[in-house]
Order: C-alpha cells, then sequence, then structure tokens
C-alpha cells in the first residue's frame, strides 16, 4: 500500500514539472519586436526656397568724372526678379528693377570726381521669397582733359592749327606748347600759329599739353611735314 502511494506521489511530481515546462517554453522563445515607425522628412517646396547667389560688378571698374555708369549683374538659380538699390555719396539715389533676362542696370544720373556710388541688388524668387543681397561700391576720380587735333594747314608762309580741348566738368583748361618749333605759338582756344621763314623744309614735331584746375594733364603729340616742291 504505501509503495503505491509513494508510486502515485512521483507520477504527479512529474506532470506538475511536465505542465510548468509546458507554460515557459512559449515565453522563453517569444521575443519582443520592436516597433519601428517610419519617420516622416520634411523637404523644402520650391517656393520656399532663396534665391541663388547674385554676382554684380562695375562697367568700367575706375569710373571717372562725366562717365555713365553701369552695373553688369548675374542673377543666380531660382531668381525671377530684382531690385538694384542706388546710393550717391550715401544718400538714395532711385531704383531700377530687372528681370531674370537683365543682364545690367544703368546708374541714374552723371558723375562728378569724388563721388561714392553704392549699388545692392536684392534678389526674388517667382514666390517673392527673398535672396542675400549683393553691394558693391566704388568712388570715382578726376578724368583728364579731353584733347585732339581738329584741322591743320599751311597758307602764305605761315602754318595753322587748331586743337580742341574739353573738361568733363565744365571746368577751365590751361593750353601749352611742350615742344615745337620755334616761333610756333598757341592761343587759349586752341589756335596754333607758326610764320616759318623760306625754304623751311623737313619734318616737325609738336607737344600740346591740356591742363585742369586740379593739375590733371593730358598730352597730345603729333608731327607734320614741308617738302620742297616736287617732292
Amino acid at each position: 500500500m504505501l509503495i503505491r502511494i509513494i508510486g502515485l506521489i512521483a507520477c504527479l511530481m512529474l506532470v506538475s514539472t511536465g505542465f510548468a515546462f509546458a507554460r515557459e517554453t512559449p515565453a522563453a522563445e517569444a521575443e519582443e519586436t520592436p516597433d519601428v515607425q517610419p519617420r516622416e522628412t520634411q523637404e523644402a517646396q520650391p517656393e520656399d526656397l532663396p534665391p541663388g547667389k547674385v554676382r554684380i560688378a562695375f562697367e568700367p571698374a575706375r569710373p571717372q568724372s562725366g562717365d555713365r555708369l553701369k552695373l553688369r549683374v548675374g542673377l543666380g538659380e531660382r531668381t525671377f526678379w530684382a531690385i538694384v538699390h542706388w546710393k550717391l555719396n550715401g544718400v538714395p539715389a532711385g531704383e531700377t528693377r530687372l528681370t531674370r533676362d537683365d543682364k545690367q542696370a544703368q546708374f541714374p544720373g552723371r558723375l562728378a570726381a569724388g563721388d561714392v556710388v553704392e549699388a545692392t541688388v536684392v534678389p526674388f524668387s517667382s514666390f517673392s521669397v527673398e535672396g542675400e543681397p549683393a553691394s558693391v561700391r566704388v568712388t570715382v576720380t578726376k578724368a583728364p582733359p579731353d584733347l585732339k587735333l581738329v584741322s591743320q594747314e599751311i597758307s602764305s608762309g605761315v602754318y595753322r592749327a587748331v586743337v580742341k580741348a574739353q573738361d568733363a566738368e565744365g571746368g577751365p583748361i590751361s593750353l601749352a606748347l611742350k615742344e615745337a618749333p620755334q616761333g610756333m605759338t598757341i592761343s587759349r582756344d586752341g589756335k596754333i600759329t607758326w610764320r616759318f621763314a623760306p625754304n623751311t623744309f623737313g619734318r616737325f614735331n609738336v607737344v600740346v599739353s591740356a591742363k585742369d584746375k586740379s593739375g590733371c594733364e593730358t598730352v597730345l603729340s603729333y608731327s607734320f611735314a614741308m617738302r620742297r616742291p616736287g617732292q
């Protein structure tokens, strides 16, 4: 009797242990799967993108009094239009609107020596998104006088010539002969006169100087020939 009871207890223990294994095994094999959600990426829309960089340069690069100043413009990508803000000696001097096809802008005014011109270009996209401005500044220098030979002739023993001098700002100009045949003269209005002796032949050099009140000088050099009859 005692042996049967012990055997029964042993069977119950085995059944209980097996049941425990049966419940623990699935739990051990199960692995947690991470909950991975796709991240949302926010891309810039075309209407949000600013215009590309602007390239600008003055022409001429070193302007002088009397010049007509231009601004060369290279608009960047996504630029639909732009505005040029002009300043003259620190004071606003107007605006110029550019389309994407425009390559230059004209400064609205004449220049004098000492003027400081500044241009700032602000680009915009087709959705009016403002881009990075670009600025450039230049100082105007004094232009030397313009000097040219207008006419010359020889008649009745007299050589005559006319030179024309002009200041870019309309100021006074003084004329002088730096090199010339002996006895040749020049007047304030640019008339050159030389009464030469008979039988005067050869090639003669003339150098004329024109100076403005600030000392800027222009020099004109030319030559003329007097030949013997039949040469």
